[in-house]
Order: structure tokens, then C-alpha cells, then sequence
């Protein structure tokens, strides 16, 4: 649709931002590592230290990848998270700086239950 549009701009007045929105998407489907080229932000360091924060608590499975966490994560709250095995039992409970370290070390994909088994062995 945008190659389109470019080449009927082609016809009137060019624009070429329609030939840098086709790049920039073409880059980002190509990359093969889409998860490893971000930072991620700390929020805990934005979170304004004296005033009232809420705390958010969230009980994740085991099997859950890190990223689908990050959404919950914001400057109003401080999540704490527990994580659950297949039996529904808790086996872990993290903080949101614990979160944050965890992904500083592992890639967004991983799942707590192969975190939990590293952070065992060390």
C-alpha cells in the first residue's frame, strides 16, 4: 500500500517519506533478533522516591515469558510478583527491582521456570 502511494506521489509532488515508512518496517520484519535491540527503560529509577506508591501484585505461571510482565510495570505502582507452578503453588516472589535485574540478565522470551532453575544453581 505505501509502495503505492509513493509511486502515485511519483505522478503529483514526490514524497519520500512514504519510501522511509516502507524501510523502516522492512528493517524492523527483517531483523532476526527484534527482542535483543531494545533497552529497556528502568522505571524503577523514575519512580519519585517520598511520595505514595501503590503496590501491584501479580501471580504469574511459571511458564510465562518475561516480556508479557513488562506491561504491568509503570511510575504509579511497584509490582510484586509471585510466580506459580503447574499445581498452583507459589515458588517464587520477586520484586519489580528483582524483575528488572532479571531482565537486565536474560532475554524477554524466557520463561520464569528456566530463570528460577538458573538462579538456583548460582
Amino acid at each position: 500500500l505505501l509502495l503505492g502511494l509513493f509511486i502515485f506521489s511519483c505522478f503529483t509532488i514526490v514524497n519520500f517519506t512514504y519510501l522511509f515508512v516502507i524501510f523502516c518496517i522492512m528493517s524492523g520484519v527483517i531483523d532476526k533478533n527484534k527482542f535483543e535491540d531494545y533497552t529497556l527503560i528502568n522505571y524503577g529509577v523514575l519512580k519519585k522516591i517520598g511520595k505514595v506508591i501503590k503496590i501491584k501484585p501479580l501471580v504469574v505461571s511459571q511458564n510465562e515469558p518475561l516480556y508479557r510482565i513488562c506491561r504491568y510495570i509503570d511510575n504509579f505502582s511497584f509490582v510484586t510478583i509471585s510466580v506459580s507452578d503447574d499445581e498452583k503453588n507459589i515458588v517464587a516472589t520477586l520484586t519489580e527491582t528483582d524483575f528488572l535485574k532479571i531482565l537486565e540478565k536474560y532475554n524477554s522470551t524466557t520463561a520464569f521456570k528456566y530463570v528460577l532453575k538458573m538462579q538456583k544453581k548460582l
